[in-house]
């Protein structure tokens, strides 16, 4: 059971206190990011999607309090929502298919540091990131939230998420994989095409899916396709009016919320918000129900609390400027 403040020790509470502030400041940095520095009316207005500035109250019982109890914001944190996105597969088709464009930024320096024992990745993300337009940096921070590690530390080509068909160092689902072999101008179509891998209407035949499928434990496939599935996920965030930003840092959280989520979730989350009831489910799905029924009690409300729960969890993972 989550502690209430007056159980908190004095040092907890200073603890609670200062993370607090800490959350405060680095909305406040990616809302700049994203486009809200002007004057005191930019700064009054949230971010699309991200509903008011939380108080200190909602923050105390909220997503900071819960960092100071939980320490579970791992691979194994984000397990419910990629079943969840497999249940959409099944149900409502494929995601969206996009036609690979122009680079949706210009590409910043290449030259990566920090990786250590995943340099051998390296050469992959630059050709990846040239060829894009998404950073390289980017690349290796959405890479790094979503694939677990070996023993000695590097990224697992193998990582496979035993509540899903999520594979890879991207994680990718099986529909998602699929749905970007048949999309044209993407790295995987061209090798699906070389391969004979599609019928005459460009869909992977049935016999040739479990080789197309097996490429997911590929590292330069999974990294190219990082890199298309988030050109064209910012492409489709671009054309709802989302600014998914140019800096390298807004382009990987843009870019990661939408691999999560999904297009037409991220769409909704960083534009009129995600219903109550799709809220609960995704934040169940992230935190488990009874977890999720605490931050939704606290914070009044699904959405809101789905919202800093999210928001706190991309702050904390994807930090592309530690390959910079």
């Amino acid at each position: 059971m989550i502690p209430s403040w007056n159980q908190l020790n004095p040092t907890q509470r200073a603890r609670l206190i200062e993370l607090d502030a800490r959350q405060l400041a680095s909305q406040s940095l990616w809302r700049a990011a994203l486009g809200n520095s002007g004057g005191d009316a930019d700064r009054a207005a949230p971010v699309p999607g991200f509903g008011s500035t939380p108080g200190f109250g909602s923050l105390l019982s909220g997503s900071i309090h819960r960092a100071l109890f939980d320490n579970g914001f791992g691979q194994a944190a984000t397990r419910g929502i990629e079943s969840l996105a497999e249940q959409a597969d099944a149900q409502l088709g494929r995601p969206e298919q996009v036609t690979a464009r122009a680079p949706v930024a210009k590409s910043e320096p290449t030259e990566l540091s920090g990786l250590g024992a995943n340099s051998r990745f390296e050469p992959m993300l630059k050709a990846a990131a040239a060829r894009t337009g998404i950073p390289a940096a980017a690349l290796a921070a959405i890479v790094d939230a979503e694939a677990g590690r070996t023993a000695d530390g590097s990224w697992n080509t193998k990582a496979k998420n035993p509540r899903s068909s999520a594979s890879g160092l991207g994680q990718f689902l099986k529909g998602t994989w699929e749905s970007l072999a048949e999309t044209p101008g993407t790295w995987l179509q061209d090798v699906a095409k070389d391969r004979g891998w599609l019928d005459s209407r460009g869909r992977v035949t049935s016999q040739s899916r479990p080789a197309l499928l097996a490429l997911r434990f590929d590292a330069n496939a999974s990294l190219q396709s990082i890199a298309d599935f988030a050109k064209q996920n910012l492409e489709g965030l671009e054309r709802s009016g989302v600014d998914v930003g140019r800096d390298t840092e807004s382009i990987a959280k843009s870019a990661y919320l939408a691999h999560h989520l999904g297009l037409g979730d991220a769409r909704r989350f960083l534009g009129e918000g995600l219903s109550e009831g799709r809220a609960k489910l995704l934040l169940s799905a992230q935190v488990g129900a009874r977890r999720a029924q605490q931050h939704i009690a606290a914070a009044d409300g699904a959405r809101s609390a789905h919202e800093s729960w999210l928001h706190g969890f991309v702050e904390r993972k994807i930090q592309p400027n530690r390959y910079l």
